[in-house]
């Protein structure tokens, strides 16, 4: 923890060479951490799952999927031949996919805990080991994971999400109905979405903006054994400065556009360019 507080430090006081630079493109670093992050994902994925083979419990087998997808999400991002490539889109999709199957794993913990009556914290210590090994998980996480009741109410928040709040405390969130941390009008927009997954029992994905900040939004049903929804997970990343680069390169391309399209004027006489 103390490594990452002063590596955050260090960003932040410019004394660690930045990822990409201006007309230059990525830097090594960015591809050394990339590269670190997906073997890490990728090692931590293969571990889980001779868990899983060795205790046969569903919890290893989902969250071994999903840290595996992370990790090769990761690498496609690594090699990516440009910003908005099909192997880009790619990564992606795996990385979302992987944080989806992480969440059934601690889904089926959640359900396990009810059934069992043993509390969640304990049950997970007989995963890891001990809360803040969980939390480490969920940190990893720079999207930010819910999960909502079909009333709004919050039942779970990683810490990104957390963040996203203003740094509040689980204790000020959890059980608390979403609408308390935003305007009327962004909350009853927020409500027709989950309203649309409970009807639908079909994934949304959606965008909307908070303090000037932009967000990318996929809402997914979670269903109990009688296939009814119970709950909804979401995860939210924010997609400003990815809007911003693309209004950029839109404008620029409208800018050449109509240099090419303009007509190119030779004089009043009318004669031939040459």
């Amino acid at each position: 923890m103390a490594f990452v507080v002063i590596l955050a430090a260090a960003a932040a006081q410019g004394l660690i060479p930045p990822f990409s630079l201006p007309g230059t493109g990525v830097t090594g670093l960015r591809q050394a951490v990339l590269n670190n992050a997906a073997g890490m994902y990728a090692l931590a994925g293969v571990l889980f799952f001779f868990l899983y083979l060795r205790k046969r419990d569903d919890f290893y087998f989902w969250l071994s999927l999903g840290l595996g997808l992370v990790g090769i999400g990761l690498f496609a991002v690594l090699i990516q031949p440009s910003v908005g490539s099909f192997i880009g889109w790619t990564g992606r999709s795996a990385q979302y996919l992987g944080a989806c199957f992480a969440l059934v794993a601690i889904l089926g913990v959640r359900q396990n805990a009810r059934r069992t009556g043993i509390s969640l914290s304990d049950l997970f210590d007989t995963f890891f080991g001990g809360e803040a090994t969980t939390n480490a998980i969920l940190a990893a996480a720079q999207e930010s994971v819910w999960l909502f009741g079909t009333d709004g109410t919050i039942l779970m928040a990683n810490p990104t999400a957390l963040k996203r709040l203003g740094g509040r405390s689980k204790a000020e969130v959890i059980g608390h109905p979403y609408s308390e941390f935003m305007s009327p009008a962004l909350a009853q927009a927020r409500r027709e979405q989950l309203d649309k997954v409970i009807r639908t029992q079909a994934p949304v994905r959606f965008e909307d903006e908070r303090d000037g900040i932009s967000f990318d939004h996929s809402f997914y049903p979670v269903f109990d054994d009688s296939g009814r929804v119970v709950s909804i997970a979401a995860f939210s990343r924010d997609v400003t400065d990815q809007m911003r680069v693309n209004a950029a390169l839109k404008e620029n391309e409208a800018v050449l556009r109509s240099f090419f399209d303009s007509p190119v004027s030779c004089g009043d006489r009318g004669s031939d360019c040459r």
